[in-house]
């Protein structure tokens, strides 16, 4: 495809798209002229009303009930025969079903037309309605202060007018909506009148594009949790009231207001990994800047490397942060050295593109805040080098292992069969990356407990800055450590000694 084909190609989409969405509203957006009236009993012999709207087209729509009390059921046909012709039922012209008493109303697809601002069922009584399949727009307060028990949409619906479903009856179910194609709630469209009712809207058909102010009615009340799709564009104020969890596949920000998830102190908005920096500083989303998180998992084991390419990285509570800042040697190269680490307890700010380990509770999804503001750690010492996209990582004068438990334990070893000449990362994982002069082993035994339980003690993260102040740190030649050595070659503190 050649670029002018390909300018083509878009022109073409995007006046398709302008277009249907005109069709949408522009459709709607008028009353019907009549050229002619009659009326006909439906399949059930109630008598329905019609006024035609295009004579040569043979359509019509059904017009106001001129002082039939309608009740029961009542099924809309599709088609109507008058004088001879054959008409299409097409619409629905205002207040048609004013005050009347149904139980259910039933649209065939034929109907693709509402009136605007019309109220057409003003005050009555429709306890299941069946929206048509083929109106994409329900007007503005199409069904005003009327009283309904069952409302089902189908496939067809795209936007829902403001009013249009709102005040229509003390607890309304509404059925559908998850799975229905509607893209636009414009404001206060709907009424959740009940934590029963709210249930029903709280999953977002995948279409959704914009919820207006209010949606789901004047008063949201506390949902636990709703999931953004990807198609969303706008949420405008006072939407939702959420009480524990947002979920956003976004990686770029929305249109957002101050106001749209409410201010519950629990909220926490989690957007995907490294995106914290593109969110908080954005008009409507800086208003929830201490709400907006990010989450790690953690494996078995409680440890996992990590690296964000794009921001810092706050501890979490519960968490310990890692670098690896050298090595020490086992005194045998049978053996796998010691990798000399650095910890850093909750609260602390690991600066970005920094690799690091990460241990916390294990099998657990860890949240945590990125993208803040504070003092960051020294971190210049750091072998951990990381990616923010899955690669292979090599280079000559460098040996390269991966966090594994392993033989020995939680420390690093070569990867599979590359010898330590490279590491294949997942995006925002880490590795070790030694110069060769200091990388002789296969593996490097980590004394995780060790550093964070000298951090936790005393504020300073490196093992070896505390070793005088604190009991030597022992290892026999296999990597054990030790607590009370006897005859026999150990590593104290870093260096070989001989009892």
């Amino acid at each position: 495809m050649n670029m002018m084909t390909k300018i083509s190609m878009k022109r073409f989409l995007s006046l398709l798209i302008g277009v249907t969405l005109s069709i949408y509203v522009n459709a709607q957006g008028r009353y019907f002229t009549f050229s002619g009236e009659f009326s006909q009993p439906n399949a059930d012999g109630k008598i329905i009303y019609y006024g035609i709207t295009d004579a040569i087209k043979r359509t019509v729509a059904v017009k106001q009930n001129v002082g039939n009390d309608y009740s029961g059921n009542i099924i809309i046909p599709s088609t109507v025969t008058n004088g001879g012709n054959t008409y299409t039922v097409t619409g629905i012209a205002k207040r048609a079903f004013q005050g009347c008493e149904v139980d259910s109303l039933y649209f065939p697809p034929s109907i693709t037309e509402f009136e605007e601002f019309n109220q057409m069922f003003y005050g009555g009584r429709l306890d299941n309605i069946h929206l048509p399949e083929n109106v994409a727009y329900i007007p503005d307060n199409c069904f005003w202060v009327t009283r309904m028990k069952k409302i089902w949409f189908s496939k067809g619906q795209r936007i829902l007018g403001p009013f249009c479903l709102q005040s229509v009856g003390e607890n309304p179910r509404f059925y559908g909506f998850a799975e229905s194609n509607i893209e636009e709630l414009r404001p206060q469209a709907l009424a959740a009148s009940s934590q029963e009712v709210y249930q029903d809207l709280a999953i977002l058909p995948k279409t959704i594009r914009i919820l207006g102010h209010a949606c789901f009615g004047y008063s949201p009340m506390p949902l636990d949790k709703v999931i953004i799709p990807p198609s969303m564009e706008s949420i405008g104020t006072n939407v939702y009231d959420i009480a524990k969890d947002v979920y956003i596949s976004h990686t770029t920000p929305f249109t957002l207001t101050s106001s749209s998830f409410g201010n519950q102190p629990t909220l926490k908005i989690h957007i995907p990994v490294d995106c914290s920096f593109a969110f908080k500083p954005v008009t409507g989303w800086s208003s929830y800047t201490d709400k907006i998180v990010e989450e790690v998992n953690l494996g078995a084991t409680g440890y996992t490397s990590y690296y964000l390419e794009n921001e810092n990285f706050l501890v979490p509570t519960g968490c310990t942060a890692y670098i690896i800042t050298g090595t020490t040697p086992s005194g045998n190269i049978a053996n796998p050295d010691h990798a000399v680490v650095k910890a850093f307890t909750a609260g602390k700010i690991i600066p970005k593109k920094t690799g690091f380990i990460l241990q916390g509770p294990a099998n657990s999804t860890v949240v945590y805040q990125a993208n803040v503001t504070g003092t960051e750690e020294n971190v210049a010492d750091n072998y951990l080098v990381g990616t923010a996209t899955e690669q292979e990582l090599s280079g000559a004068g460098y040996k390269y292992y991966v966090l594994a438990d392993g033989s020995q334990g939680m420390g690093f070893y070569s990867q599979g069969t590359r010898g330590g000449e490279s590491i294949k990362l997942g995006a925002h994982h880490a590795g070790l990356r030694l110069p060769v002069a200091i990388a002789r082993a296969k593996s490097f035994t980590v004394d995780f407990e060790g550093a964070r339980q000298e951090a936790e003690a005393t504020g300073i993260s490196t093992v070896e800055e505390t070793k005088q102040q604190h009991a030597d740190v022992i290892y026999d030649l296999q990597g054990r450590r030790i607590v009370i050595p006897t005859h026999g070659i150990y590593i104290i503190n870093g260096k070989k000694v001989i009892k």
